[in-house]
């Protein structure tokens, strides 16, 4: 039995989605980055982040695209790390909100340590 979204999925331009896909790359990784503190953990997320666009493309107005992305890599990040049993938060976390949010909307990954 085919998946219900094929028929939509096939009916997309690839060139469309992959140029949505490289639009934010930077974006997701950057976020999932300073959300996991690891490289290898955020090139993870952001294959995960960047695999849902792909499967969900059909379905995300363009100019939502962004914002329906930064919801999907947070969401795969809390996912990574309830499966790998460790946390990031600390006390006082709360105040850092607002430099992850930065983080997200620069084009440009950290630098690695």
């Amino acid at each position: 039995m085919a998946h219900p979204d094929a028929d939509r999925r096939d009916a997309m331009d690839p060139t469309a989605v992959d140029r949505l896909i490289e639009q934010h790359r930077r974006r997701v990784y950057t976020l999932a980055y300073y959300t996991l503190g690891s490289h290898a953990d955020a090139e993870d997320a952001t294959q995960l982040a960047l695999v849902r666009l792909w499967r969900h493309a059909a379905r995300i107005a363009p100019d939502k695209a962004e914002g329906w992305l930064v919801r999907t890599t947070r969401n795969v990040c809390v996912d990574l790390i309830r499966q790998r049993g460790r946390s990031r938060e600390t006390p006082g976390s709360e105040a850092n909100q607002p430099a992850i949010e930065a983080a997200a909307s620069q084009d440009a990954p950290p630098q690695a340590h």
